[in-house]
């Protein structure tokens, strides 16, 4: 049971509680900060003092600075496969049988596709999840070996790289050699989503040192780098002649976003309120400004004795937040078991007729299908950041997760095409149904799997929150590896 008393002289000296931030950076500056009041308290476990509170000041975020960091961090960390899967009209026209048709004349029609255009989108799926899953075990593996800012930098800068060879690609005339374009096109996705997963463990583990609001930023920004990419390529379609000139600025585009944000992180130290955090002098249980969030016995306050290291280390961890862990990773198995493999093959009703419009099309895939969900997505995303339902440890959360299983069955109820295998029934001949279904779809992903992502590592100290970050990271990538391997056997049946 802790003590009660309290300390009579707080500590108000800020320069003891920054000194290492400071030495850390070569710096020793006294400069002001706004900051705002938190109190540590200390349990029986301490040899010094017994159940005594301390203030201590911490320096603001001013003008949201950091907070914008990890907001541009999150949405370069899914840029490859964001972009590659809304540049579907790229691909399968790059992939076409009748290479003659110039890309002006060229009218995507999905009962003409060949293999290599009707299975691109599953293996795109598959190239980008494989290494995802493989580099988040690295990753964290890594978290005690290799320091976070050369993971982070190698990672981006790899994937940097691919994208210049993609842009390239797109001026190129591949029609001689599209098997060969189609086998470097999946080995530059596979290079890239390793270094996406390398991104997105090292700034979930970062994030998770800092209060849970950044945490949230980053899965806002991996919402919001999904809506960028539709945006840019549904305006690609609108402004280009046809296909290969969309191509040109649609990557074009993502390249100068994972440029500028890795201009961002590398601007991180600058701020004293990052330096703070990264440094480690934040050794509380007050995760958010205003709140102490749960700790191995409730929320007592008392400081959590740090866990050991090794393998031991990432058991123990594992074992206090594996429901969050794998709820995480169901809401993600779900979403890639059905987007985009199966909801970029639901057309719509309009083009049955003899002279479709340019909405069936052109636009009707990009916008219901890609812009909807990611839009949702981050509405979502944004709102896990606003109100926190279900609450830490209620049993909702699980079931809601669960329950996101239903989807699967409504979409493959839509007007899928082509449709090759079992009987087609189509239950909902229309426009309307996969937009609603799409509009509840893509707002559980983003709600549900930020809600977890926020939970997860709470319940841990803050010497094992970047652990805790990182292996949250590993369960979301195994859940979209899994799903985009559940997406192959149901394409293999409709």
């Amino acid at each position: 049971m802790s003590v009660n008393g309290q300390m009579p002289n707080s500590i108000t000296d800020e320069s003891l509680l920054t000194s290492s931030v400071d030495d850390r950076y070569g710096e020793s500056d006294q400069e002001s900060v706004n900051s705002e009041t938190l109190t540590m308290t200390n349990s029986e476990s301490s040899p010094l003092i017994s159940g005594l509170k301390h203030n201590i000041s911490i320096p603001s975020d001013r003008y949201y600075f950091v907070y914008m960091i990890f907001y541009l961090l999150g949405i370069g960390s899914l840029l490859p496969f964001n972009f590659f899967s809304n540049a579907r009209q790229y691909f399968v026209f790059k992939l076409r049988s009748n290479v003659s048709v110039s890309e002006t004349d060229w009218i995507d029609e999905p009962s003409q596709y060949n293999n290599l255009q009707s299975m691109f989108v599953p293996y795109l799926t598959m190239a980008a999840m494989v290494p995802n899953v493989l580099f988040m075990f690295i990753n964290t593996a890594l978290t005690k070996i290799l320091i976070l800012w050369t993971r982070i930098i190698i990672a981006i800068i790899a994937m940097i790289v691919m994208f210049t060879l993609t842009v390239i690609l797109t001026k190129i005339d591949t029609d001689g050699w599209q098997l060969v374009f189609f086998g470097v096109t999946i080995v530059t996705i596979f290079i890239m989503n390793a270094g996406s997963a390398v991104l997105q463990g090292g700034i979930f583990g970062l994030s998770s040192m800092f209060p849970k609001e950044y945490t949230q930023a980053v899965m806002g920004g991996m919402g919001m780098g999904g809506v960028i990419a539709a945006v840019a390529n549904v305006i690609a379609i609108w402004l280009s002649e046809g296909p290969m000139d969309s191509g040109f600025g649609y990557f074009l585009t993502a390249e100068l976003v994972i440029i500028t944000a890795m201009a961002g992180y590398l601007s991180l130290p600058c701020s004293k309120f990052a330096r703070y955090f990264m440094a480690g002098t934040f050794r509380t249980h007050h995760l958010s400004i205003n709140e102490q969030p749960h700790s191995e016995i409730g929320a007592s306050g008392e400081t959590l004795i740090p866990i050991t290291t090794g393998c031991r280390q990432l058991m123990i961890v594992f074992k206090k937040i594996w429901i969050y862990a794998s709820c995480v990773f169901l809401v993600f198995l779900v979403t890639l078991s059905c987007f985009p493999a199966i909801t970029s093959r639901i057309f719509s009703t309009d083009l049955d007729n003899d002279n479709p419009s340019a909405w069936a099309s052109k636009y009707f895939i990009p916008v219901t299908c890609f812009l909807l969900f990611n839009v949702t997505d981050l509405v979502g995303r944004t709102l896990a950041g606003l109100m926190q339902w279900p609450h830490e440890g209620s049993i909702l959360l699980p079931v809601l997760c669960i329950l996101r299983v239903v989807f699967i069955p409504l979409f493959l109820l839509c007007n899928i095409l082509p449709h090759n295998q079992l009987p087609q029934y189509v239950a909902f001949h229309n426009d309307y149904a996969p937009i609603l279904i799409m509009l509840f779809f893509g707002m559980s992903n983003g709600y549900l799997g930020t809600l977890c992502m926020m939970y997860g590592p709470r319940v841990l100290d803050p010497e094992n929150m970047e652990v805790a970050g990182s292996m949250m990271s590993l369960f979301l990538s195994l859940g979209l590896a899994m799903g985009s391997a559940l997406s192959f056997l149901l394409i293999s049946i409709v």
